[in-house]
């Protein structure tokens, strides 16, 4: 039989070699197969170090111990990973890797696959469109999620009810975000897209060369999934905001003015008072809207000219001139909403009079930008605007994991299996149906295979902990039956499911029935189950039958049923390679029963395979 690993214009000739390959089936294991090489020897020649450089130099060092090849076993191409492990004299130890974990993109995160990134023209009226459709249609939605996250207690968060994509029916599209004539923000919203769970799992396939296939496409469970992320999707938008005051004692000038005249002796005396001038300018280098909200806090004698401006670049914007006949206690407040543009702020006090035993601000401002802006004293995190930025962005709307995490995830959570045929991947629920392609296995039969009965055998069904003390159900099965979170004997196989449905619930006297986020996680499966607006109103559907006990059994009890009263079989057996028709993830007849193998170890020399295989009763 044929083994030889190909990469460029290398080509490793390993079919005289003696090698072992042990594979274990993803039916019975919570992670994918893994098949793999044990070490093996290969005499290094003069064609092996003109095609692979020269390891027998003491300065091998230097030459890479791992590559990607292309291996041919069995009559199949696969990817593969050889790894020089040691040389002593002319001989060199190396082992090659090969399965689907092994594929090119398992351990990259999801947010490093092709997304869709574009612009829209009006976020909120966009996702309220999108709300109306169902997948596939899109391939991502906008349903209305609470989250305890963001507590209103807290001033960025104020007046924020608590919900994604929180909807305005009356207005026809999403709640905005928006600051008020005075400055102040009203953070309501925070829009954030949720793809759909098939459409991620095929963006993972599709990013290794595969494109998905099977009953998983048209299961009912999975046509109003989407993944909620837990990421925060949303931009912070820093505002520009100073409280300034200028004291009674920042004058900038006086000036001496006739207060009156008198006669005192035959004298003329003429009686002065000073005049307090004040200047306040502060440069807004930004291009922004502005919020100006204060108040001058001035005293006049009698019989002068008050007057107070506010200016930008020089023209008045707000003023007040007026003259006084008797002495007044002036306070005279203001309020501005307007657009600058690198313009010049100037505050004037033309007239006051101090006293000087007493200390008090002539004048007092707030002022605030509606956004981000570059000087001045931005305020913190803890206080700025939220932007619904008018773009599309799935990168950032995925959870925090790799491919290969989401694929295990799926297969623990609701038991379909993957059976890789040329380039497409099939994904139908294991042991859903009996099986109709057995192979007959009978000439590997032996007169005494070990048999070990597997009525002791025991799962544990369960989702990871979520936030707070409503953990949900978990299913315990053994050969009496299931019951509901029974806490697992000692040997008792668990299966931990990374991921949970979001619960429906209303969470407030008056707020919608909707799904609520338990577990404030990016690295977990969060679904939410939505199939578009009822009444009007974008709220998230119940799905029952996406945790258990309902799941159990529609997914999971006729399989573990078989794994529980099945026999396990073991022996070992010769066979001529090129008589081994038989995969790893076949069905098999022998000893009067339908097995499926659990693992085997192939050891294959001078083109016959030595087996041991571990198989179980499943029919």
């Amino acid at each position: 039989m044929e083994i030889k690993l190909y990469s460029e214009n290398k080509v490793l000739d390993l079919s005289n070699q003696k090698v072992s390959i042990k594979e274990s089936n993803s039916k019975v294991s919570d992670k994918m197969s893994t098949k793999y090489f044990f070490p093996f020897e290969i005499y290094v020649d003069e064609e092996f170090i003109a095609s692979f450089g020269d390891y027998e130099s003491y300065e091998s060092w230097t030459l890479t111990n791992t590559a990607p090849w292309t291996l041919l076993f069995e009559n199949y191409l696969s990817e593969a990973k050889l790894e020089i492990e040691s040389i002593e004299g002319k001989y060199l130890t190396g082992q090659i890797d090969f399965g689907f974990e092994d594929l090119p993109n398992w351990d990259k995160k999801l947010s490093e696959l092709s997304w869709e990134k574009f612009t829209v023209t009006d976020i909120h009226i966009y996702a309220k469109d999108i709300c109306t459709k169902r997948y596939p249609q899109t391939n991502f939605n906008f349903p209305r999620i609470f989250t305890p996250k963001y507590s209103p207690e807290e001033k960025m968060w104020d007046a924020f009810n608590g919900y994604y994509n929180d909807l305005d029916v009356v207005a026809g599209a999403m709640k905005k975000n928006y600051v008020d004539s005075a400055g102040n923000i009203f953070n309501q919203n925070i829009i954030h897209p949720c793809i759909h769970y098939l459409y991620m799992l095929k963006k993972c396939f599709i990013d290794a060369g595969f494109t998905l296939k099977g009953d998983i496409l048209t299961d009912p469970i999975f046509q109003d999934a989407w993944v909620f992320s837990g990421t925060e999707y949303f931009g912070k938008v820093s505002q520009f905001q100073n409280a300034f005051s200028v004291s009674m004692n920042d004058y900038y000038k006086t000036e001496d003015v006739v207060n009156y005249t008198e006669t005192i002796n035959g004298l003329l005396f003429t009686r002065y008072y000073p005049r307090y001038f004040y200047s306040e300018i502060i440069n807004l280098d930004f291009n922004d809207k502005i919020f100006i909200n204060g108040k001058f806090k001035i005293k006049v004698r009698d019989r002068t000219n008050l007057k107070c401006k506010i200016q930008i670049n020089g023209n008045d914007i707000w003023s007040h001139d007026e003259f006084y006949w008797s002495f007044s206690d002036l306070v005279l407040p203001f309020s501005l909403e307007l657009n600058v543009n690198h313009a010049e702020l100037k505050f004037i006090i033309e007239g006051g009079v101090s006293n000087f035993n007493e200390n008090y601000n002539v004048l007092e401002y707030d002022l605030k930008s509606s956004s981000i802006v570059t000087t001045g004293t931005p305020t913190s995190n803890d206080d700025a605007v939220v932007s619904n930025s008018n773009e599309i962005d799935l990168m950032r709307a995925v959870p925090d994991m790799k491919v290969g995490e989401l694929i295990n995830i799926t297969r623990n959570w609701f038991n379909f299996g993957f059976t890789i045929h040329e380039k497409n991947i099939w994904m139908d629920r294991i042991g859903d149906r009996e099986p109709t392609n057995i192979k007959n296995f009978e000439r590997s039969e032996i007169k005494y295979p070990k048999r070990t009965f597997n009525k002791k055998r025991s799962f544990l069904l369960k989702h990871s902990d979520i936030d707070g003390n409503n953990q949900l159900n978990s299913i315990f099965y053994d050969k009496t039956g299931a019951k509901i979170n029974k806490v697992a004997d000692e040997d008792t196989t668990v299966i931990d499911i990374n991921g949970y449905p979001l619960p429906i619930e209303k969470v407030k006297t008056n707020s919608p029935l909707t799904a609520s986020v338990k577990r404030d996680d990016s690295s977990c499966l969060a679904l939410v189950f939505y199939n578009g607006l009822i009444n009007g109103e974008n709220n998230a559907i119940a799905k029952p039958q996406a945790t258990f006990p309902d799941l159990f059994y529609s997914n999971w009890e006729k399989w573990l049923r078989q794994r529980v009263n099945g026999v396990e079989f073991n022996w070992s057996f010769k066979i001529p390679a090129v008589q081994l028709d038989v995969k790893i993830n076949d069905y098999i007849f022998c000893y009067n029963n339908i097995h499926i193998i659990t693992s085997w170890t192939k050891d294959l020399s001078e083109g016959t395979y030595t087996i041991e295989i571990t198989t179980e009763t499943v029919y």
